[in-house]
């Protein structure tokens, strides 16, 4: 038999080995290339401007109507699902029981990338991450590029003071007028930051109401709870219960004293039973979105009830289909809208700062977030009516550029789609004539329920991209 000796056998391994980890490596790029294909979006970095995208429109000046030219405070709670948040930080049922023309809590779906700097992605662009999104986040974060909140109000030479978690530096280092940040991976600060934050934030709140030096935007991202629970592995750890106590005294000084500030305070992911999160659970998946204005908003009035009766909440296992109202066996999940999805976080954040939207922002402009206006008075409504239909469509028109700009979802959604999305278009851009005629409630109504329809459509269409996975398509009326 024939016998290779010492040297041959190790050349003979070597070989091998040097086969394999080529092979491997190989396997690797293209494993990476198609992930890229798979998951990476498109990045367009396209900024939406203050001109129209609406051809109907004489006044092409400012196609979004901002709802308010307040200062806003901005607070993120990391890791605070709904399900924590509503009996823990009591505070915030007690505002919306008390004043609820003043204010909106709802519920706020994300996907199933729960961690941080995804999240953030999401809140500020209106934009769905990628698992590519995930893999940065784990990397510490790079730089967001696409169109944001935090660089148009930059680019409106408005000023923002940032204070917590440094993920937000990284995502966008050259927004803030002023910034203190604090290292998001310190689990073991058991929530002392917190007390910090707050203090530096009245600091700030003080100078305001003595006019010095005041800033249009204070955006403050709250590590505590995180850190306690990554820490503790409990999610009923004793040391959460002061941090709830901290807030709650904490939100209910800022709605006694900052009448001209609209507040709003969220979370950028849950937290499972298990004390984890990054996964899909309803736990990590269902965070809460509040809003506080004293000016208050118009979502108890007439007009906006009448719009939002057949629009259904999304359902709170599937972010992919939320069901359309008109199917009898799902009657019950509309005429209250209490959640909505966090893609729609940044388009009305936009609307109520006075904003132009995020170019690539999935979202839906819900009218609940406009002003209020006064019933009875024709001029007023009408008025009303204007610019909910002018802020829907024009949005989705927007919408509709953007993906047509992007080639990822064109060659992917197919020619097929790509005409039925744009025959859809035709139609909106009929509905809007129509309503322009003739500014009627019901002519609003049809207007408004067709572009959530396409708003739904356009939405799985890219998630459908991204993810790779079959997904049952809205049925088009």
């Amino acid at each position: 038999m024939f016998k290779l000796n010492r040297a041959v056998k190790q050349l003979v391994v070597k070989s091998v080995l040097t086969s394999l980890i080529a092979i491997t490596s190989i396997q690797a790029i293209l494993f990476y290339k198609t992930l890229s294909f798979v998951f990476l979006k498109e990045d367009i970095l396209k900024k939406s401007t203050t001109n129209a995208v609406n051809p109907f429109l004489e006044d092409q000046k400012s196609w979004l109507v901002g709802t308010s030219d307040d200062k806003m405070l901005f607070i993120v709670i990391d890791t605070l699902g709904y399900y924590l948040a509503k009996p823990n930080l009591s505070i915030l049922s007690q505002i919306q029981e008390k004043e609820p023309n003043n204010t909106i809590y709802l519920k706020a779906k994300t996907d199933s990338l729960t961690v941080t700097g995804p999240r953030l992605l999401s809140l500020m662009t209106g934009t769905n991450p990628t698992i590519m999104d995930l893999i940065q986040n784990v990397e510490h974060s790079e730089e967001i590029k696409i169109d944001n909140i935090p660089s148009k109000m930059k680019a409106a030479n408005k000023t923002i003071y940032f204070i917590g978690d440094d993920t937000w530096v990284k995502l966008f280092p050259t927004s803030f007028t002023y910034f203190t940040d604090m290292q998001s991976f310190n689990i073991f600060s058991n929530g002392r930051e917190d007390e910090h934050m707050i203090n530096q934030i009245n600091k700030w709140l003080d100078k305001e109401n003595n006019n010095e030096d005041p800033v249009d935007m204070i955006i403050s991202h709250f590590l505590g709870m995180d850190h306690i629970i990554h820490s503790t592995n409990d999610i009923h750890s004793s040391n959460l219960a002061q941090e709830y106590d901290l807030f709650n005294k904490f939100i209910e000084d800022l709605i006694n004293n900052q009448p001209n500030r609209t507040i709003v305070i969220c979370s950028d992911h849950g937290v499972s039973l298990r004390a984890s999160h990054g996964g899909d659970s309803q736990e990590e998946t269902e965070t809460f979105f509040f809003v506080y204005r004293k000016k208050g908003f118009a979502k108890n009035q007439p007009i906006t009830q009448q719009l939002m009766a057949d629009i259904p909440n999304y359902p709170i296992n599937n972010l992919l289909s939320r069901v359309q109202c008109n199917q009898s066996d799902k009657k019950q999940q509309c005429g209250q809208f209490e959640g909505m999805l966090q893609v729609d976080v940044a388009i009305n954040l936009s609307n109520i700062l006075g904003l132009s939207i995020p170019y690539s922002s999935l979202g839906m402009v819900w009218p609940i977030f406009n002003n209020q206006y006064k019933e009875g008075d024709t001029e007023e409504e009408s008025k009303f009516k204007d610019t909910v239909a002018r802020n829907t469509y024009t949005a989705l028109k927007q919408q509709i550029s953007y993906v047509m700009e992007n080639q990822v979802y064109k060659d992917k959604i197919g020619e097929k789609n790509i005409f039925n999305f744009l025959s859809q278009e035709k139609v909106i851009d009929e509905l809007y004539k129509e309503f322009l005629k003739d500014n009627t409630v019901q002519k609003l109504k049809i207007l408004f329920e067709k572009c959530f329809d396409l708003n739904e459509y356009r939405q799985m269409s890219i998630l459908r991209i991204q993810m790779m996975k079959p997904r049952k398509q809205i049925k088009l009326i």
